[in-house]
């Protein structure tokens, strides 16, 4: 079972998701059914690709806390970069 952790301070991981429109459970989606396992050019994190609850392509960029923890950076919709 995968841990994710939200910060839900100003600044946080919750806030910045939330800028790109996007849910706890869209990035839940992503995370625990990820279609494609890729790293993030720009920030050599890893960055899986998944549907979101809406059934979107969606990149979540997140960092390993341990094995079973992760910490969502950001996540966007494939449609938003293009």
């Amino acid at each position: 079972m995968l841990t994710i952790v939200w910060e839900e301070t100003d600044g946080g991981n919750a806030e910045h998701i939330a800028e790109h429109f996007l849910s706890f459970a869209d990035v839940e989606s992503v995370l625990t059914a990820p279609i494609a396992k890729l790293i993030s050019r720009s920030s050599n994190r890893p960055m899986w690709l998944g549907y979101n609850v809406a059934g979107e392509e969606t990149y979540d960029v997140f960092e390993w806390i341990d094995d079973d923890t992760v910490y969502p950076v950001t996540a966007i919709r494939r449609e938003e970069l293009q």
